[in-house]
């Protein structure tokens, strides 16, 4: 729980102007990111034989965050840890598929068996949510 707090102690005062805040806040936030996109990788054999973990995981890392910085400034209101880790998500995902589509390239044909596997997972997901999203009986008016 002191954690917590001291993160959102840490984007109190980087909304209120604090430079040297912001900066530890996003300090802190890349090594939460470096251990999360770790754990991701590693999920994926295919991926982990074929690259080296540390250097991907930190040109992910850096990516994330820079996409973090520009759609969802720490200043702004819209800022939100939660928001935060979505970007990083969409993010990792988005590389792991972009690796896993490199290697099917090469005719990898794990890589490319996974990489149909992760689409069809998403593509599940999204079905998923719009039907939630729907009306319960919007259906029954078609």
């Amino acid at each position: 729980m002191k954690i917590q707090s001291t993160l959102e102690d840490l984007i109190r005062a980087a909304r209120s102007g604090d430079q040297n805040a912001e900066e530890l806040f996003f300090s802190k936030l890349r090594v939460r990111f470096f251990k999360l996109i770790t754990l991701e990788l590693q999920k994926n054999p295919v991926i982990v034989k074929r690259i080296d973990l540390e250097i991907e995981a930190e040109q992910i890392c850096q990516f994330a965050l820079s996409e973090l910085k520009k759609l969802y400034p720490v200043n702004s209101s819209t800022f939100s840890l939660i928001l935060a880790i979505n970007v990083l998500h969409n993010v990792v995902d988005g590389a792991i598929a972009n690796i896993l589509a490199e290697l099917a390239k090469q005719g990898d044909e794990e890589a490319e068996n996974l990489l149909f596997s992760m689409i069809r997972q998403k593509l599940v997901e999204r079905i998923n949510r719009k039907r939630w999203r729907t009306g319960k009986n919007e259906h029954e008016n078609e």
